[in-house]
């Protein structure tokens, strides 16, 4: 599966997490691709220019591949922990974007 993940400014619309079934709440947790890793890094890095780069990359495949193991609300916290994540759901749809989640 490839995948391709756009960061929009505010303007735009977001991404949305894709939702699948018999998985843990409703999420499924085998979509993260490198693709969005790397979306996702760039977006905190854009957002957080103060911290290094290699310490959003650390915290951010940690994160991705907590998700993939099916422990959204770990990854969730290591997330939260080390950054303002009032739109969450925004970086974590980075993780999982697939083709087609763009709207």
């Amino acid at each position: 599966m490839t995948a391709s993940a756009t960061l929009a400014d505010d303007t735009d619309t977001e991404l949305h997490l894709t939702v699948g079934s018999g998985t843990q709440k409703g999420l499924n947790t085998d979509l993260v691709t490198a693709e969005g890793t790397v979306a996702a890094i760039q977006h905190l890095a854009s957002e957080y220019p103060e911290k290094p780069l290699w310490q959003i990359q650390l915290l951010v495949n940690m994160a991705a591949s907590d998700w993939t193991n099916g422990h959204e609300e770990l990854a969730m916290k290591a997330l939260t922990r080390e950054f303002d994540l009032t739109n969450a759901t925004r970086v974590v749809a980075l993780l999982v974007a697939t083709p087609g989640t763009p709207r």
